[in-house]
């Protein structure tokens, strides 16, 4: 799942939940702290997530190589890149809306009356 997409805005560095995609139907507990992340990032609502969950970070650009968190730092609810990720989600889906012609920020969810 990615949280962040790598971009020129942020060194072309993504930001990703590595997550077992089943986790709901092994009747795995809820991450709610996975999900914290996710609505911090600019996901709202925020997807619910089950089971462990761990977070990567690939810079793509000059070279593809693994960047590390610092624990406290990198994963605290003001990091930078946390900071950054809803404006640079929210640019990536305008210019996604712009090349496929659509005008919508997020998909309707069945049972919000716009569907």
């Amino acid at each position: 799942f990615h949280l962040v997409h790598a971009s020129a805005t942020n060194q072309y560095t993504d930001v990703v939940f590595y997550l077992d995609e089943v986790g709901m139907l092994k009747r795995l507990s809820l991450n709610t702290r996975a999900s914290k992340y996710a609505y911090l990032a600019g996901f709202n609502p925020a997807p619910q997530f089950y089971g462990d969950i761990f977070i990567g970070r690939l810079q793509r650009k000059p070279t593809l190589r693994h960047k590390s968190f610092v624990l406290g730092i990198d994963t605290a609810p003001d990091a930078p890149w946390l900071q950054a990720a809803t404006l640079e989600n929210l640019q990536r889906q305008m210019e996604l809306n712009r090349m496929t012609g659509r005008s919508d920020t997020q998909l309707a969810v069945a049972g919000d009356g716009q569907m």
